[in-house]
């Protein structure tokens, strides 16, 4: 179990430093949705880009705790870019 925790924590901090799919794509053509969570605080900026039917590109802005901020666009991304774009909409 204390392998899994390091090994979790490498992640983590790894995520932290070199962040994945964060920012904001220009809008429009980019679709952009916001979402705020008046409990915590946390603000999310979601931009994709569709092209020719399908999710092409895919930018999280976040203002959040620390552990959401390094994997929000990584973990997100790897959900989304398989989803064909009529599902998303």
């Amino acid at each position: 179990m204390a392998d899994l925790e390091e090994l979790y924590r490498e992640i983590i901090l790894d995520h932290y430093r070199s962040p994945r799919n964060r920012g904001e794509l220009e809008s429009p053509p980019a679709h952009r949705v916001e979402g705020f969570n008046p409990l915590c605080g946390d603000e999310v900026v979601v931009s994709l880009l569709v092209e020719d039917g399908k999710l092409a590109d895919l930018k999280v802005g976040v203002e959040v705790f620390v552990q959401s901020r390094v994997t929000d666009g990584t973990a997100l991304a790897k959900h989304v870019l398989v989803v064909p774009a009529a599902a998303a909409s």
